[in-house]
């Protein structure tokens, strides 16, 4: 998959309405479908009934306090949504608060957003690193089942009876 062409399906949760039409446009001019939310709770429901390639949002929203946002309660509900979902931070915080940890989200971007690819640029980019992150998983898990398998026909179990002096089928 190419991903410097990569078009795929966007969530962009903003509750300021000039600068979802402005977010929302620079990622459709890149070629990616989005579908604008002002909320955590609306993003939340959007993310039940869709499934989206990458999540753009915003830190401080109508329904999460300044102290939510510093503990990061939006980014977690994200994740206890989707962990795996590509997740880029917009924030108008001149420094990312130190609870929120930088591991949370594959990118960070600072408002005001300029030039205008760097919302693209981070988007694609999120969804590569994740992509990346999916097959170094499945590599791993591959690698396991066969160290299982090899591990089993090498050591076949022949004991009839548990500690209990049960019969074992």
């Amino acid at each position: 998959m190419g991903f410097l062409n990569w078009t795929g399906t966007v969530l962009l949760v903003e509750d300021n309405s000039d600068v979802a039409r402005l977010h929302g446009q620079f990622l459709e001019d890149g070629g990616m479908q989005v579908t604008v939310v002002t909320t955590l709770a609306a993003a939340l429901r959007a993310m039940k009934h869709v499934v989206f390639d990458c999540v753009v949002l915003d830190l401080l929203l109508p329904d999460v306090s300044l102290e939510e946002a510093n503990d990061g309660k939006s980014i977690e509900a994200i994740r206890e949504v989707s962990l795996g979902i590509p997740l880029v931070v917009v924030t108008g915080y001149a420094e990312v608060p130190q609870t929120l940890g930088v591991h949370q989200a594959q990118e960070w971007l600072l408002k005001p957003i300029h030039p205008a690819s760097q919302i693209v640029d981070a988007v694609r980019a999120a969804v590569t690193y994740m992509a990346g992150v999916t097959r170094m998983l499945a590599k791993v898990e591959h690698k396991l089942h066969e160290v299982a398998t090899a591990t089993h026909a090498a050591w076949p179990v022949t004991a009839t009876k548990d500690a209990t002096g049960t019969s074992l089928p």
